[in-house]
C-alpha cells in the first residue's frame, strides 16, 4: 500500500479538529450565543478550515493519483477525451482563478510557471498532470465538480459509488450528496455571513463527513486511474467504468478505546487483536496486499478515521 502524503496530512487536521471540537472554549456562554461571545467566532473559523482541508486533499490526492500515468503505457492522445478536457483547459481555468491566492508578484509569477510548465508537457510525449487538473475555476469545491472530475474518469454514477463505499464502511449517511452540499454552505455561511452560527454538534460533525467522503473519493478515483491504466491503448474507448464499489476488497481496524481489532467486513470476530495502532497497521496492511482492498481504520462508533488503499 502506498504512502500518500496528502491523506496524511489531511486525516492530521481532521484528528486536530475532533480535538479541537470538545474544547470548552467552543461552549456558547449562554442560550443564546451573540456577538460578543467568542465561542461562535471560534466555531465558525474551524468550520472554515476544515472545509478548506478537505479541498486541499482534493487537489493534492487527485494530484498524486495521477502521477501514475506513464506515457510508455497510454500516451495522453489515448486518454479519455474529458481526462485530456481536464489536463489542458480545466488546469488554465483554474489557475486563472487560483493564481490570485498568492500573496505577490513573484509568488504568483512562480505559481503561473509551475502550472503552466505542467500543462505544456501534454502535447509532448512524457506528459504529467497538474494538480489543478480538477480544482474548480471558483471558490469552493462542489458536489458538482467532484462528479465532473470522476466521469472525467469514466466513471459510471458518481455519487452512487460513493455512497455505496460509505454505506460498506459502515457509516451510512442518507444523500451522501446532500450532505456534502450542506457542509459547503455551512462553510459558506461561516465565512461570509456576520450573523453565522455554526452549532457545537454540526461541528463536531464536520471532520467525520468529511473523512467519510474523502475516503470514498479515494477509492473510487484511485481505483479508476488503474482501471483506464490497464486498458492501455484502449484507455480512450469510452467505455463507462462501473461497479468499483462492489469489487472492493474491504478491512476495517475498530478502536474500542483499548483494542485495536483487525476485521474482516461482514465478520464480528477479529481476524487479530494489537495493543497499538502502528502493529495493527503493519499487520492489517500485509494482509490487504490486494489491487483492489480499503482498509478503514474506525473508532467505536464505526466513524472513519483514517484508511489506506491497496
Amino acid at each position: 500500500m502506498s504512502v500518500s502524503r496528502a491523506r496524511e496530512c489531511f486525516v492530521a487536521r481532521m484528528h486536530a479538529l475532533i480535538d479541537a471540537s470538545q474544547e470548552g472554549a467552543l461552549i456558547p456562554q449562554g442560550p443564546i450565543s451573540g456577538d460578543r461571545d467568542p465561542s461562535r467566532l471560534m466555531r465558525n473559523g474551524l468550520a472554515v478550515v476544515a472545509y478548506s482541508s478537505f479541498e486541499d486533499f482534493f487537489a493534492s490526492r487527485t494530484g498524486e493519483v495521477l502521477d501514475a500515468f506513464d506515457a510508455t503505457r497510454v500516451s495522453f492522445d489515448q486518454l479519455p477525451e474529458k481526462l485530456k478536457e481536464a489536463a489542458t483547459v480545466g488546469a488554465v481555468r483554474a489557475l486563472g482563478f487560483r493564481m490570485n491566492f498568492e500573496p505577490d508578484a513573484s509568488t504568483k509569477r512562480a505559481y503561473v510557471q509551475r502550472h503552466t510548465a505542467l500543462i505544456t508537457t501534454t502535447g509532448t510525449s512524457g506528459y504529467k498532470f497538474s494538480p489543478l487538473s480538477f480544482m474548480p475555476s471558483s471558490s469552493n469545491l462542489s458536489d458538482e465538480d467532484i462528479e465532473r472530475c470522476l466521469k472525467a474518469l469514466l466513471v459510471e454514477g458518481p455519487w452512487v459509488e460513493l455512497e455505496k463505499i460509505t454505506s460498506r464502511i459502515g457509516y451510512g449517511v442518507v444523500g451522501l450528496r446532500q450532505r456534502l452540499k450542506q457542509l459547503a454552505a455551512q462553510r459558506h455561511e461561516a465565512a461570509h455571513a456576520a450573523h453565522a452560527d455554526i452549532s457545537v454538534a454540526d461541528l463536531r460533525q464536520f471532520p467525520h463527513d468529511l473523512l467519510a467522503i474523502a475516503a470514498a473519493f479515494d477509492a473510487v478515483f484511485s481505483r479508476a486511474v488503474d482501471e483506464i491504466l490497464s486498458r492501455g491503448p484502449l484507455s480512450n474507448s469510452q467505455a463507462k467504468i462501473s461497479a468499483i464499489a462492489d469489487s472492493l476488497d474491504l478491512s476495517f481496524i475498530d478502536y474500542d478505546g483499548k483494542i485495536y481489532s483487525e476485521r474482516s467486513e461482514g465478520k464480528d470476530r477479529a481476524r487479530k487483536r494489537y495493543d497499538s495502532l502502528e502493529g495493527a497497521w503493519r499487520g492489517a496492511i500485509g494482509r490487504s496486499a490486494s489491487g483492489k482492498s480499503l482498509l478503514v481504520y474506525r473508532d467505536g462508533q464505526q466513524r472513519p478515521l483514517d484508511w489506506r488503499m491497496g
